[in-house]
Formats: C-alpha cells, structure tokens, sequence
C-alpha cells in the first residue's frame, strides 16, 4: 500500500501537528526524494519537540464546586476560586531552556488576576514534574523571594520525591520553609485560607455534608447487606430466618 490514507486520517482526527508532519514528509518524499524528504519530517519532528519542551503548558485551576478537586479553568467551567489564592500547574520538566518561559508566564498570569481580585497566595502545582536542573531551581528560587518581596506568599504542592530532592539540596525548601510544601493542593489551598485568616464556612459545610452523606451510604449498604443475608436463609419450606437487629452504636 502505497499511501496509507487511513493512517492521514486517524493522524488528523487524534492530533492535528503530526499531521502536518505526515504531510510534510510525504510532500517532500514526492518532491525531494525518500531521503531528503524522511529527513525533513525528522527536522520538524525534533523542532516540535524543542518548541514543546521550551514552552510547557501552564495552567490555572480553579476549585470545583463542592468538592475538593482542582481543575484547569479552560476545560471545566463552574469551578471557583478561592479568595486571595492563585493556583497554578508547571505542565512538564524544568530545565535551562525554559525556566525563563515560565517565569515570565508565571508574572503574567499574577498581573492578569491582580486586575480581577488581589492574590496573596500563589500555590504551584507541581504533579507533572520530575526532576528540575539547577539553573531551573535558581531561578525557582529568585521567584519565591521576588513574590514574596511583592507580598505572595508561595506555596508548593505535589513535589515528587526526585524533584523533593533537588531542591532540598539546593537549600530551596529550608528557604520557603516546610509549613509552604504540601502534598496536596487542597491542603495547600487550605493552609493559606487559614493563613490570611480568612472565614471558611462552605469548605466546612462541604465537609460535614460529605461526612453526613458518606455515613448515609455505608448505612444503606449495611441494611443492603442485611438484606442479601436474609435472603440466602431462606430454608428449604420457605421461611426466613429472621435476624434481630442489632443495636446502634
């Protein structure tokens, strides 16, 4: 099979640059030849991938209403935020080449909140990266203390254990101080409402509807259970044997 136009297909429904990079290398394979042509679509390949490496995705969560779930604003609308704090994910691997890129996209969005309401807190969301070079952490570095000298607060939330690690000995995580790292976002998020001493009465009605509402399932599961035990009592002439309810606790 000579054009493989169900291959052309499934590339442009799944992801529209691969694509483009099928139709490059075949263009240039009619065009230049087989080698050359091969060879373009490996150029742009390996710029595809500098461009997405140099220009991680970074996004905004916002607090889904009535749960503790933290989501990217462009694809679920309805979430919140929460007053004074900005959250934020890194999307990939920090590194030389694009510490600079998040940087200045991280002071973007800042100013871009400030203008709809004043953020005192930023917390980063850090579940997508693995590790992190020394220029990256520097420069980490020198963002905590600038915010900070602006008045925000920076939290860290989710650091794996590799990425734990580096910044522990670059010295990172003794100078923004263990009370800022978390495991969650949530407990992040919390710890800075608390912080700023702001009133916290839905998170805590959230709390006790879910508590209520979890005691609520495993009583009925419990009286469902009850049920199927009855049932399999059954004797051979048709009666069940009853069982006497026991006492709550």
């Amino acid at each position: 099979k000579l054009i493989a136009c169900d291959v052309a297909r499934s590339l442009f429904h799944v992801k529209k640059s691969d694509f483009a990079m099928w139709m490059a290398a075949f263009i240039g394979t009619l065009c230049l030849g087989p080698l050359l042509g091969i060879g373009v679509a490996v150029l742009l390949s390996l710029s595809v991938v500098i461009y997405e490496s140099v220009h991680p995705p970074i996004t905004v969560l916002w607090r889904m209403d009535g749960t503790n779930s933290y989501r990217p604003i462009q694809h679920n609308p309805g979430g919140i935020f929460v007053e004074g704090v900005f959250i934020v994910r890194i999307g990939a691997t920090m590194y030389f080449a694009n510490v600079a890129y998040v940087e200045e996209t991280l002071r973007t969005l800042i100013a871009d909140m400030d203008a709809i309401s004043e953020v005192k807190y930023l917390v980063l969301d850090f579940t997508p990266v693995t590790t992190a070079d020394f220029s990256a952490v520097e420069a980490l570095s020198d963002v905590v203390e600038n915010f900070r000298e602006r008045g925000v607060q920076v939290a860290f939330s989710c650091v794996g254990p590799r990425l734990e690690g580096v910044f522990e000995r670059f010295g990172l995580l003794e100078s923004l101080r263990e009370e800022w790292c978390f495991t969650t976002v949530h407990e992040a998020v919390l710890h800075c409402a608390c912080h700023s001493g702001a009133d916290l009465p839905s998170l805590e009605q959230e709390l006790e509807t879910a508590v209520k509402e979890l005691e609520t399932k495993v009583s009925e599961l419990s009286l469902a259970q009850d049920r199927v035990e009855r049932l399999r009592r059954y004797t051979s002439d048709g009666s069940v044997v009853t069982k006497q309810p026991t006492a709550k606790r």
